[in-house]
């Protein structure tokens, strides 16, 4: 209509909440009662997040394409698969939520470096890489054993499996823990832990030493009797 003034919802910029600005008072009565005030820039620590799941479907991937000499049912491949995108999903809710993400909107994480000064980021991505790379590497190490001919009939202690017959368990066990202590805290971390290393210490290391001892015999006894450690060295 002529001479009414027509609001433009397109143009204009919104003006910040009160409690989004960090000179306000509602900033400030946020963080004195415990609450975390919420971001929506793409920050590089969700950038992070996303490369932690991405590393554990390629190391997945890559076992079994290259490792793995066992055939798989699709029902298994199924229950694997959802195992692990339950568990990353979880992962990657926690790392949005303020209460349990080690990242929050009131630290400088602009760069990818000042991400790494949270604490709990920083130990859980150097646990992580070397969880990760312990359990391929040691994996690649036996395979590459079990390859050649002149080893046939004889089970492998050598390698990093010489620090734990079971190290790839442990290994596994590190990272899933350190990609929670990345995206949940401590808390969350503690209980992927916990979960895990009770799994396979009272369930996946006892089979796979009954099987062991009964296909090899005296030569896997022999391994156990010098490898001191079953799944971590220094701890189990």
């Amino acid at each position: 209509m002529p001479g009414e003034h027509l609001r433009d919802n397109v143009s204009g910029s919104r003006n910040r909440h009160p409690w989004e600005d960090p000179s306000s008072w509602a900033f400030a009565q946020q963080m004195c009662s415990g609450n975390t005030p919420y971001s929506a820039a793409l920050q590089p620590y969700y950038g992070l997040v996303t490369l932690l799941s991405l590393g554990s479907s390629i190391k997945q991937i890559l076992h079994m394409v290259f490792i793995s000499e066992q055939a798989m049912d699709v029902g298994s491949a199924f229950t694997i698969a959802l195992f692990n995108t339950i568990l990353n999903t979880i992962n990657t809710l926690l790392s949005l939520w303020a209460v349990t993400s080690p990242v929050t909107p009131v630290l400088d994480s602009s760069s990818f470096i000042n991400t790494l000064l949270s604490p709990p980021v920083a130990v859980g991505v150097a646990a992580y890489a070397i969880g990760l790379s312990v359990e391929a590497i040691s994996e690649f190490q036996r395979k590459a054993f079990k390859q050649d001919p002149r080893n046939k009939g004889k089970p492998y202690g050598g390698g990093l499996f010489s620090l734990a017959t079971n190290i790839n368990y442990g290994a596994y066990t590190v990272w899933r823990s350190a990609y929670a202590l990345t995206c949940g805290g401590f808390v969350w971390s503690a209980t992927t832990f916990a979960f895990f290393f009770r799994d396979f210490a009272t369930r996946g290391v006892p089979v796979l030493d009954e099987y062991m001892t009964q296909r090899y015999g005296d030569a896997y006894r022999d391994i156990k009797s010098r490898v001191r450690y079953s799944l971590i060295p220094g701890i189990y």
